[in-house]
């Protein structure tokens, strides 16, 4: 979840892969974007922002340090 300010509230593994690496993986990508932009005034009077988003890992995907 996104605050009007742009800061990142929540963020979490709502259905884990079974791969805890994975999930972690996922979780850094959120936190390491932020922070976001803060809500400009087209966003009307909204104070937070939820996102919801599958991510899809297969063979051959990397992450990490080598």
């Amino acid at each position: 979840m996104i605050g009007r300010d742009g800061q990142l509230r929540q963020a979490e593994v709502v259905q884990s892969s079974g791969h805890t690496e994975l999930d972690q993986a996922a979780l850094d990508t959120v936190h390491g974007a932020g922070p976001y932009r803060p809500f400009d005034s087209a966003m009307g009077e909204l104070d937070s922002l939820s996102i919801t988003r599958v991510w899809r890992f297969g063979q051959g995907n990397h992450f990490g340090v080598r």
